[in-house]
């Protein structure tokens, strides 16, 4: 969804040290109705996946268990109907599946 092109170097820490994934995670419990939108943005979590995982992954920067996580969480998604602002992430990715 963003052409934003980030450094290996820089990538690293967003992933392992911001925990970019654990964040990416929340968006499964805001589908539940488990965090309300304001308690995080949604984007910023959608940032998360379509930038810096997605480049982390291209990059072969991600563990196996990394790996594991973003599928479960990917699935998730795919499977359940999303909120309004998630729907064209929803469809992003469809063609971006780790």
């Amino acid at each position: 969804m963003k052409d934003k092109i980030i450094a290996k170097q820089d990538l690293i820490p967003i992933i392992e040290d911001i925990d970019a994934i654990g964040f990416y995670g929340m968006l499964p419990k805001h589908i539940r109705g488990e965090y309300d939108a304001s308690l995080f943005e949604v984007d910023d979590a959608i940032d998360c996946r379509d930038t810096f995982i997605q480049q982390a992954y291209e990059n072969n920067l991600l563990s196996d268990e990394q790996i594991r996580e973003v599928k479960k969480i990917d699935d998730y998604i795919l499977r359940h109907r999303v909120p309004e602002e998630l729907g064209e992430f929803k469809e992003w990715l469809k063609g971006h599946q780790i």
